[in-house]
């Protein structure tokens, strides 16, 4: 297979999805231990990041394992594009599937400098990557100041930008992150975050990205698999999930909405950038965007405020007119979660149910939301 793609402004050979043929991951598996039963059935388009969530013991890892070979189920039907890596017939072992897997751990090999490490993986690539675009790699994830390190002089932070590092010397068709900022603390998961915004902003790299942090799974997702008991209670994108429900991010009293726009002005005459979401046009303070660049917009429910007229004298930003879709009511915390229609998007507010009810919010009710604070998920 010839493969040219490469990440834009460098030379870092990917294999994107296209190339070969994979628009889609299916698996149907099913596993069972003494005290744990995984049962799944799934179809999810691969492109972009996909996450999966949910809490510790309900059976995530033990899914990307059998992706990754690493487990044999008992039964198992798993097809990325099409290609077959498990049927009644066949198996492909781990070695022969083109997946690069990032442990929690990084797993990196103690006695091995950083740079050994990352040529481990290369080493093992089915199409190798040339000596520009190792260091490309090399340059992306800021590994040039420990290639002569060993794991033992590195931080936790540095020892997953090695890890991550190795999985892309292997130019996967898949890449598969296993909670890979769960040890880290909130300095370090940023920077490794921020990298893994440039890989998905810069190669047609398909992930699976595994975790149980609400923040991470809003600012890398673009498809979810939300897992409970070895089961997958409901998939669909990073926008529809948010806004369910049944949604675990409100179950954790930390619902949100995910938008996407486009960037109008990355800065106009006040220094702060337009960014263009189905029409409603968001200002956010300037954070150097590119013109035309996709923006994805963080917004926690609980900076949303309703008013049932338009403020003219607030120094609230950014106020559009939407329709009431839903209404929840949150006894526990004397709240209510609103689910809101915009243009063609939907935002929640969490507001007081005393408020709820002095302005009268039913379903159907035109308001106007007031956003207070934007996050812009580069």
């Amino acid at each position: 297979m010839e493969n040219n793609s490469k990440l834009e402004n460098t030379g870092i050979l990917i294999l994107s999805a296209s190339e070969f043929n994979a628009t889609q991951l299916e698996a149907k598996v099913q596993l069972e231990y003494a005290s744990f039963k995984l049962a799944v059935d799934f179809k999810v388009p691969l492109k972009g990041v996909v996450a999966i969530y949910g809490p510790s013991g309900c059976g995530k890892t033990t899914l990307l394992r059998c992706l990754a070979g690493l487990e044999k189920a008992s039964y198992g039907e798993v097809t990325i594009g099409d290609q077959v890596w498990q049927n009644d017939k066949m198996f492909v072992r781990p070695h022969e599937r083109s997946v690069g897997f990032v442990f929690q751990d990084g797993g990196l090999l103690a006695h091995l400098t950083v740079a050994e490490n990352l040529n481990f993986g290369r080493k093992r690539a089915a199409q190798a990557l040339d000596e520009k675009q190792c260091r490309d790699v090399i340059s992306l994830l800021g590994l040039e100041p420990l290639l002569t390190s060993r794991p033992a002089e590195l931080s936790g932070g540095e020892a997953q930008r090695v890890a991550i590092g190795r999985a892309l010397f292997l130019n996967p068709q898949l890449l598969i992150m296993d909670e890979p900022l769960a040890s880290l603390d909130s300095l370090n998961k940023d920077k490794i975050l921020s990298h893994l915004d440039q890989l998905k902003q810069q190669a047609d790299q398909p992930m699976i990205y595994v975790s149980h942090s609400a923040s991470e799974i809003s600012r890398l997702a673009d498809y979810v698999i939300v897992m409970d008991q070895g089961e997958i209670q409901y998939h669909g994108t990073i926008e529809t999930v948010a806004a369910r429900q049944d949604s675990p991010f409100y179950q954790a009293q930390q619902p949100f909405s995910v938008l996407f726009g486009q960037v109008v002005d990355p800065c106009n005459q006040f220094k702060l950038s337009v960014i263009d979401v189905d029409g409603d046009q968001f200002m956010v303070p300037d954070l150097a965007l590119e013109q035309g660049r996709t923006a994805r917009l963080h917004i926690d429910a609980k900076d949303v405020s309703l008013a049932l007229s338009r403020s003219q004298d607030s120094s609230i930003l950014n106020i559009f007119k939407a329709s009431v879709v839903t209404i929840e009511q949150l006894a526990h915390c004397g709240h209510c979660l609103v689910k809101l229609s915009l243009a063609q998007s939907e935002l929640l507010a969490l507001i007081s149910q005393y408020s709820c009810e002095q302005l009268s919010l039913a379903p159907g009710s035109v308001v106007f939301a007031q956003i207070k604070a934007v996050s812009i998920l580069k």
